[in-house]
């Protein structure tokens, strides 16, 4: 359990934005496709659309990434305070040490043109050569890198 320094305040809280898993939704759209027309392709004379093998299979791989989905939504959040930021990735992965803002060298946004589009992006801190930590599924992330980076250089004062 995180024990809370008061004379450390938050600046901010962030979530992970479910738009930034909008490629697994686009290349599973495009597997299911894919399946359905092999089922076809297999038995075009069958009344059915989609046998219940291959509506199986379709069907598990959509259940297994809208639970991906809602629980990056609901656990991961990441939490900025005047020294450190705390990222949490929820109960599945081990707790992550706050990463010391007078440690991060630099601060960068990666973003593919459509997650520019879409507002959402990846951190990364650098804290050395070698260590990059990343933040991802964050919405606004240059706002966010921008909060980060004004933290830094009062840390680094």
């Amino acid at each position: 359990m995180e024990i809370r320094d008061s004379s450390e305040p938050e600046l901010a809280w962030r979530g992970y934005a479910g738009w930034s898993m909008w490629p697994s939704f686009v290349i599973l759209f495009a597997i299911s496709v894919m399946l359905l027309l092999a089922d076809w392709l297999l038995d075009p004379e069958d009344d059915m659309v989609g046998s219940p093998v291959f509506g199986a299979i379709i069907l598990a791989m959509w259940i297994v990434q809208l639970i991906r989905w809602g629980y990056r939504t609901i656990t991961m959040t990441y939490r900025l305070t005047s020294k450190h930021l705390f990222i949490d990735r929820g109960w599945l992965y081990p707790p992550e040490s706050p990463v010391e803002l007078a440690k991060v060298q630099k601060v960068t946004v990666e973003q593919s043109a459509l997650a520019r589009r879409l507002k959402v992006g990846t951190i990364e801190l650098h804290l050395d050569a070698e260590h990059i930590v990343e933040v991802p599924g964050i919405s606004k992330p240059e706002l966010f890198a921008e909060m980060i980076e004004k933290q830094i250089a009062l840390c680094q004062r």
